[in-house]
This record gives C-alpha cells, structure tokens and sequence, in this order.
C-alpha cells in the first residue's frame, strides 16, 4: 500500500508539474537513470503518455522494448481494477471523486502503443529511431507470439500509416 501510494504521488506531482508548464525532463530523466525499481517503470510510462513528447527525449528508452507496450497494454485494460470504491468511499465523496478520476485519467486510459504510433505518425526522426528499435527485437519463437510481435512492430512503422496521419 505505501509504494503504491508513493508511486501515485510521485506521477500525480510530476503531471501537476507539466500542467503546470515546468520543465520535467531533468526530474524524469534523473528517475530513469538513478531508479532500479519495475514500479518507477509504470510512472514514467505514465508521465509519458501525459506528456509524449518526453518519450523523444529523457524517456526515449522507453520505446526500446516490446515488453513494455505488452506489460501498459494489460494495464490500461485493467485500468477498473486499480480503483477500489470500497477503499476511498470511507474518506467521504470528496476524497472518493478525486481518487476516481485520478484512476481513470485520460492518460492512465490511453495505451503506451497509442501514443508512440501517434509520435511516429508525426515526428519522422522519431519514426525512424522507433523503427531502428523494433528491428533489433528478438522474434518470439511461439506462433501466436510472433504474430503479436509482428503486429506491435507493424503498427509502431509509420510507413503503414496513411501520409495524412488519418490511419
């Protein structure tokens, strides 16, 4: 309960801060190199679709490993097991609302893929490093694992986008 309460505090003061207008990439750069902890992985992952344009940056890392976009897929899909009413309902409506939309913000609902295959549609030095990146991944020996695999890569190539950015 506390390291998830400390990790929810931490992404909610750095998405207050890029709401804000602050700079946050010397913070989650920091995090990212001076962290060792998977749990740091799911707020940064966060903090990055609040804010895509830090995966371009310090959280550039991010995009390198399809384990990643598999692990957020399943997360955000289970985004309604991450609020627990029964928990915040006892600290009166106030708390209650606030932690509801908290759980289900915008950017805890979209998935890590959404957002890169957006970047790769519009940035092409992006596109090009997604691209460079998701060569180098090691096929999954099992069939339906390598089909996943080869879509996740189809669908993060901004060639097999239409050029106007509509699909």
């Amino acid at each position: 309960g506390h390291l998830f309460a400390t990790l929810n505090a931490l992404e909610r003061w750095l998405t207050m801060q890029i709401d804000r207008g602050e700079n946050v990439a010397p913070v989650v750069a920091r995090l990212f190199r001076e962290t060792h902890s998977v749990g740091m992985l799911g707020v940064l992952i966060n903090v990055a679709k609040h804010q895509p344009d830090l995966l371009k940056g310090p959280l550039l890392p991010l995009v390198s490993s399809p384990r990643l976009y598999y692990w957020d897929a399943f997360r955000v899909e289970h985004i309604g097991y991450t609020f627990q009413p029964s928990l915040w309902i006892r600290f009166g409506e106030e708390i209650y609302e606030f932690m509801r939309k908290w759980a289900f913000a915008p950017h805890r609902s979209r998935s890590l893929l959404d957002v890169v295959a957006k970047l790769v549609r519009t940035d092409t030095a992006f596109a090009s490093h997604v691209r460079e990146m998701a060569a180098q991944w090691e096929q999954p020996q099992a069939e339906k694992a390598r089909l996943e695999h080869d879509i996740l890569i189809a669908q993060l190539d901004s060639m097999n986008y239409l050029p106007d950015g509509s699909g």
